[in-house]
C-alpha cells in the first residue's frame, strides 16, 4: 500500500524488449480445460521476462518447464528469466502484456504467443476504500484496461502518454510500451505492474520535456523537490544541459531535453521558441 512519499530518482530501464521470437518448439504439455498454457523457451543467452494475466496464474513444470527462484508470481504478474531451459505457467482469462527483454520462444496454448503484438505493461490501480487521486505518465501506447476487473469511466482520461483518474473501492487499470516516468498520488492507493508493487513512491511525480522547433531556444527552471535528467520521449542528454540543486538550465533547437521532478514548478523561463509539455501534454508559457 503507497501512500506519499517523495524521493530521489531516476527513470531507470524499462525499455522496449530488443527481440521477441516466437516459434513452436518441441512438445506441448497439456493444462486442465478452461486454463490457458504459456511457455517461455530460452535460446541460450539469458532472457528476462514479466507478464500480466486476466486471471488465476501458477507455475507447472509441464512440458519440461523448471520452477526455480528466479521465478516470481506476484499476484497476476510473474517474472523471471531463462537461458536454455524453459519457464511454463497455467492461467485463465487473457494475457493481458508480456514484456521480453531478449530472445526466447513463447508459446500460448503450443501456438505462437506474438508478444511483440502486445503491450508491455499492465498497470493496474486498486482503491482502499477512500476517494485517492492519481496522475502518470509513460513512455507509448497507452490505453484504458477493463482486465483483472478494472473499471472505465468518466473520472478517468487519457491524453497523448498521461492518464490521471480516481479510485475509491474499485480498480482502475491501463496498458501501455516502453517505461513508466512518472506517478503522482493523492491519497492512497495499491499500484502493481504486471502483478508486482510498482514502487510509485519511489518515482518522480512528473516530467517536462522542451522540443526544439529549429531555432535555439534556452530554457531555465525551478521545482520544488528533487530534479533530475532523462532521456524520456526521445530526450538528449548533453553538456548543454546543466542541473544545479532544484534549477535547470539548457537550450534545444531540433532534438529535445527531458527532465523528472517531486513537487512543482516555483519558476519557469523560456527565451526563444520550444513546445514545453509535462507529463507530454500541454505547453507551458514563461512566468
Amino acid at each position: 500500500m503507497v501512500t506519499r512519499r517523495r524521493f530521489l530518482a531516476t527513470t531507470g530501464a524499462v525499455g522496449l524488449a530488443s527481440t521477441a521470437s516466437v516459434a513452436t518448439m518441441g512438445g506441448v504439455a497439456s493444462a486442465d480445460p478452461g486454463e490457458h498454457l504459456l511457455e517461455i523457451q530460452g535460446m541460450g543467452e539469458r532472457a528476462g521476462y514479466s507478464f500480466a494475466v486476466d486471471g488465476n496464474l501458477e507455475k507447472t513444470s509441464g512440458g519440461g518447464a523448471n520452477i526455480n527462484s528466479n521465478d516470481i508470481i506476484s499476484e497476476n504478474g510473474a517474472s523471471g528469466e531463462v537461458g536454455r531451459a524453459a519457464d511454463a505457467y497455467t492461467f485463465d482469462g487473457d494475457l493481458l502484456a508480456f514484456k521480453l527483454d531478449g530472445e526466447a520462444n513463447v508459446l500460448l496454448d503450443g501456438e505462437a504467443a506474438h508478444v511483440g503484438r502486445r503491450p508491455d505493461y499492465f498497470l493496474e490501480i486498486q482503491g482502499t476504500g477512500e476517494r485517492a487521486r492519481y496522475s502518470f505518465a509513460v513512455e507509448d501506447n497507452l490505453e484504458k484496461s477493463t482486465g483483472h476487473v478494472a473499471n472505465i469511466n468518466a473520472n478517468d482520461e487519457i491524453e497523448n502518454q498521461r492518464g490521471r483518474g480516481e479510485v475509491g473501492a474499485a480498480a482502475d487499470a491501463y496498458t501501455f510500451d516502453g517505461a513508466l516516468h512518472a506517478f503522482d498520488i493523492r491519497g492512497v492507493m495499491r499500484v502493481l505492474l504486471n502483478g508486482a508493487p510498482a514502487h510509485v513512491g519511489r518515482r518522480p511525480d512528473h516530467v517536462i520535456t522542451f522540443r526544439g522547433t529549429g531555432e535555439p531556444a534556452q530554457y531555465d527552471f525551478t521545482v520544488d523537490g528533487n530534479l533530475a535528467k532523462t532521456t524520456a520521449y526521445g530526450a538528449n542528454i548533453n553538456a548543454n544541459d546543466t542541473i544545479s540543486g532544484t534549477r535547470a538550465r539548457g537550450e534545444v533547437g531540433t532534438g529535445a531535453d527531458s527532465y523528472t521532478y517531486t513537487g512543482g514548478i516555483s519558476r519557469f523561463d523560456l527565451d526563444g521558441s520550444a513546445d514545453v509539455l509535462i507529463d507530454s501534454v500541454g505547453t507551458l508559457r514563461s512566468q
